[in-house]
């Protein structure tokens, strides 16, 4: 996970006024959309294990 995000132009329009206080992550820690990068390419499913790690500089 490389950052948090707010809604894109596309789904502006699906939140009343473009209010987007409920997904913030610093009002409502957890209800957040975020960014992520992948490391190493491959099938994610259900059951799989991860492994967090820190951030490096």
């Amino acid at each position: 996970i490389t950052d948090f995000t707010s809604p894109c132009k596309t789904i502006r329009h699906s939140f009343s006024d473009e209010k987007f206080i409920r997904i913030s992550q610093k009002l409502h820690p957890g209800q957040s959309r975020v960014y992520a990068k992948v490391l190493c390419p491959g099938m994610v499913k259900i059951g799989d294990e991860i492994e967090i790690k820190a951030a490096t500089a």
